[in-house]
C-alpha cells in the first residue's frame, strides 16, 4: 500500500504544531505587509520622480527574487552587517523566525503595491470629481472613496497572491524554521517513506487554502451586495 494510514494518522500532532507555525508566520506577515503597501503604491504613483523611481525599484528587485533567496539574503546576510551585528538590531534578526517574518513582509508588501497601485489607476476620474463636488477634502475622498474602492477593484487579484504566498510559505524549512513541509520532510527521513508525509502536508495545505477562499467569496459578496440587489431586482 503506497498511502500509510497509521503513518498519516501519527503524523497528524506534528503537522498540526507546523500549521500553528505556518499560521504564526502568515498572520504578522499579512497584516503589516498590507498596511506598508499602501505607502508603497501612492509613494509608486507619485509625481515626483525621485519618490518613485527608489520605489518603483525595489518593488521590482522584491518582485523578482524567489522567497527563498530573499530569505537566505536576511538569514544569512544581515548576519555580516555590523549594523545589525553589532547592535539592537541583532536581538531580532537571530531569530529565524523573525527573519522568516521580515523577508516575507517585505515581499508580500511589494506585490501588494502594485496590485493598489493598479486598482487606483483603473478608479475612473469621475470619482474624484464627484469627491470634489461635494467638498470633501482629498484625503477624506481618498480614505472613504478612492481607497475602499481600490480595494474592490483588487480584490481578486490580492486573493491569488494570497494563496501563492501561503503556498510559498514552503520555503521557509530552509532557515531551520519547522512548519508543515519542514514536519513533513523530517518524517520522510525517520520513516523512509517519501509519499505519506508528503501528501499529508499537501493536504494541510489544501485545507488553508480553502479556508482563505471561503473567505474571500465572503469577502467579495459582502462588497458586491448591493450590485446583486440590483441584479436579482432588475431580473
Amino acid at each position: 500500500m503506497i498511502f500509510n494510514l497509521d503513518l498519516a494518522w501519527q503524523l497528524v500532532p506534528s503537522l498540526l504544531q507546523g500549521t500553528v507555525v505556518t499560521l504564526l508566520l502568515l498572520l504578522p506577515t499579512f497584516v503589516v505587509g498590507f498596511v506598508f503597501s499602501i505607502p508603497l503604491a501612492l509613494a509608486g504613483r507619485s509625481n515626483r520622480r525621485i519618490v518613485r523611481w527608489p520605489v518603483r525599484a525595489f518593488t521590482t528587485f522584491i518582485r523578482g527574487a524567489p522567497q527563498l533567496v530573499l530569505l537566505y539574503l536576511v538569514y544569512n546576510g544581515f548576519a555580516l552587517w555590523g549594523v545589525v551585528r553589532e547592535t539592537f538590531l541583532w536581538d531580532f534578526f537571530d531569530d529565524p523566525y523573525n527573519c522568516a517574518v521580515f523577508a516575507f513582509t517585505i515581499n508580500h508588501a511589494a506585490f501588494l503595491s502594485e496590485i493598489w497601485r493598479g486598482a487606483l489607476a483603473a478608479i475612473p476620474k469621475g470619482i474624484d470629481d464627484g469627491c470634489e463636488s461635494l467638498g470633501l477634502p482629498k484625503w477624506v475622498g481618498f480614505v472613504k472613496v478612492r481607497l475602499p474602492l481600490a480595494f474592490r477593484f483588487g480584490l481578486s487579484a490580492y486573493r491569488n497572491e494570497v494563496i501563492l504566498f501561503i503556498k510559498g510559505t514552503a520555503a521557509v524549512g530552509a532557515i531551520t524554521v519547522f512548519d508543515i513541509l519542514a514536519f513533513a520532510n523530517e518524517a520522510v527521513e525517520l520513516t523512509y517513506d517519501p509519499f505519506t508525509p508528503l501528501v499529508m502536508a499537501a493536504l494541510v495545505y489544501w485545507m488553508i487554502t480553502q479556508l482563505c477562499q471561503i473567505l474571500f467569496d465572503r469577502g467579495e459578496s459582502y462588497l458586491n451586495r448591493y450590485k446583486q440587489r440590483e441584479t436579482h431586482e432588475k431580473g
